[in-house]
């Protein structure tokens, strides 16, 4: 993805909490024809377990079309987000005319609203559960009005984006040559997010201090080490014991090390020599030899198949042409003429 940061990698589907940005479901791409990636079917999987629960869903313009809200309606799920211009069944006469700074026009289909508002660019926005209002807003030097499903789209749309952020605080990526231990390490990465997300909604609920994730995940850590039993507690402290004093004794050891002297390989004398070379020759010519007779047993074989083959060329049907060459094997191989 060459718009992105990181254009190379993994891509993941993801579901956020809008505040708090716990995932609640993800999907990783994959280039499967049996499984389609159109941005509807990839948000209806997703929000399969939270339809007809009155979720609203805030989407940016990869997902967002009317088509999408064709399928949500039905399901007692709201949405808005910002939408592109060229996205099937948008309304042509929206985009007719130029626009100044602060005007806003809208469409309505139903219970669908789209709106075009223009700030320093143009806004398109499609939301169900908004109305073509301006609502006056403090901006970073003055006053502004914006319509309100801008501002709902502001306020609540960062959920995937506070996700991001909190992983890249807490990143456990190692460098490797294998494919599988990156998805491993960001998934494993993700647990424990999602897990100090929950703990901390928790202690906040019974007027306790958050926790951070590092901490977090060492109370995890302890706890699933706590069942080792104390004789294997002690192994380990001698283990390592022996180890500190070995690497003390070698690498802190100021008294240099005295080397062993090298021995000197003994050449054998040339009468050895030649009396080993003389056996190989001989190793190899006997070789030699029962590859002649080998030969020689192929070619009388060969000879035995021919003339059985010449015997039995005056016949017509079947024949077995090894029957001969071989008079012992009475399994019978056939070929149609």
């Amino acid at each position: 993805m060459k718009d992105k940061p990181t254009k190379w990698g993994f891509k993941l589907y993801e579901l956020c909490e809008s505040k708090s940005g716990y995932v609640y479901s993800l999907e990783v791409y994959c280039a499967d024809k049996r499984l389609s990636n159109k941005p509807v079917d990839v948000t209806m999987r997703l929000m399969q377990p939270l339809l007809d629960k009155g979720h609203r869903l805030y989407i940016d313009n990869y997902y967002c079309c009317p088509e999408l809200w064709g399928r949500l309606k039905g399901r007692a799920t709201m949405m808005v987000g910002t939408c592109r211009r060229n996205r099937v069944d948008m309304p042509a006469d929206l985009f007719e005319g130029r626009q100044r700074a602060g005007d806003l026009d809208y469409r309505r289909k139903g219970q669908l609203l789209a709106t075009r508002w223009f700030d320093k660019w143009e806004v398109v926005n499609l939301s169900s559960f908004h109305l073509p209002q301006l609502r006056e807003t403090q901006g970073r030097f003055e006053v502004k009005q914006k319509p309100l499903a801008v501002i709902d789209y502001v306020n609540f749309m960062s959920g995937v984006d506070h996700s991001d952020q909190l992983l890249s605080f807490f990143p456990m990526r190692r460098k490797s040559q294998k494919w599988l231990k990156k998805p491993f390490f960001h998934l494993l990465t993700l647990a424990s997010i999602q897990t100090n997300i929950l703990l901390n909604k928790h202690r906040r609920q019974h007027g306790k201090r958050p926790m951070n994730l590092a901490s977090v995940v060492k109370d995890l850590i302890v706890s699933m080490v706590s069942h080792i039993d104390v004789e294997h507690d002690a192994d380990r402290d001698n283990v390592n014991c022996l180890w500190h004093e070995s690497k003390n004794a070698t690498l802190f050891n100021s008294a240099p090390r005295r080397m062993a002297p090298k021995r000197e390989e003994k050449r054998p004398n040339v009468n050895a020599r030649s009396a080993l070379t003389k056996q190989r020759r001989l190793d190899s010519s006997g070789c030699s030899k029962k590859i002649n007779g080998s030969r020689q047993q192929l070619g009388a074989l060969l000879v035995k198949l021919d003339s059985a083959l010449t015997a039995s060329s005056a016949f017509t049907g079947k024949i077995d042409p090894l029957a001969s060459a071989f008079p012992g094997n009475k399994s019978a191989w056939s070929r149609a003429m």
